[in-house]
């Protein structure tokens, strides 16, 4: 019988190269995106999501999903609050509200990709980023940060303790990152980061529960 993983944002960039991994190792690959008719700005998507999948256990889940980008709406939100709004709820809100759905039907572990507090001065050199859209960047990534810590003991508390891992990606050669090309900045190839993670998660025991680590597995600060 296959194994579940549910991995958000499976569409593209690093959630593409995790999805293939796990696919070539045998894994049934369930999807959360918006070319799947899963928008995660949309919380009736979400509850769409779970309806769908209310019988379904997951093996695994990767919480992937995230944006900043130009192509995505920074340019077309209709005002400033409005997109920090919607990065909150891509990055944070939605995923957190999907987990908690789904908590009781995770078997194994799971697994926040977010951004590590290193990132934000680098943000600083992104002459893209005006000094409101680096503030809605950062305060999405560090709660979606205090959530992956609020599910490492929550999972505890309802009796199925699995590990809750949290890995920084760094700087990563997709789409995404490519709108900003920092002078000395190298990107490392998605096939090498995707690799890592997934190398890592697998392996994770409790002993790793609510820690944070960059994709090669260094442990990181708070």
């Amino acid at each position: 019988m296959k194994k579940n993983i549910l991995i958000t944002g499976e569409n593209r960039g690093l959630g593409l190269g995790l999805r293939k991994l796990y696919e070539a190792e045998g894994y049934n690959v369930i999807g959360l995106s918006r070319t799947l008719g899963y928008d995660l700005d949309d919380i009736e998507a979400i509850h769409d999501f779970c309806d769908t999948y209310q019988f379904t256990f997951f093996d695994k889940v990767i919480l992937n999903a995230g944006t900043a980008g130009i192509e995505y709406g920074r340019e077309n939100s209709h005002g400033r609050f409005n997109y920090w709004s919607k990065i909150m709820r891509i990055n944070c809100i939605n995923q957190a509200v999907l987990l908690h759905f789904i908590k009781d039907r995770v078997k194994d572990k799971v697994a926040f990709i977010s951004s590590e507090s290193a990132l934000y001065p680098r943000m600083l050199a992104r002459e893209n980023f005006d000094s409101f859209q680096k503030l809605a960047y950062k305060t999405s990534k560090v709660s979606m940060n205090m959530c992956a810590m609020y599910f490492s003991r929550e999972f505890n508390e309802i009796g199925n303790p699995i590990p809750v891992v949290i890995y920084a990606p760094g700087s990563v050669d997709t789409n995404f990152e490519r709108q900003f090309e920092i002078k000395g900045k190298k990107k490392t190839p998605i096939s090498e980061v995707s690799l890592n993670i997934k190398n890592h998660f697998d392996q994770a025991t409790m002993e790793d529960n609510g820690k944070f680590y960059l994709h090669d597995g260094t442990l990181m600060d708070w």
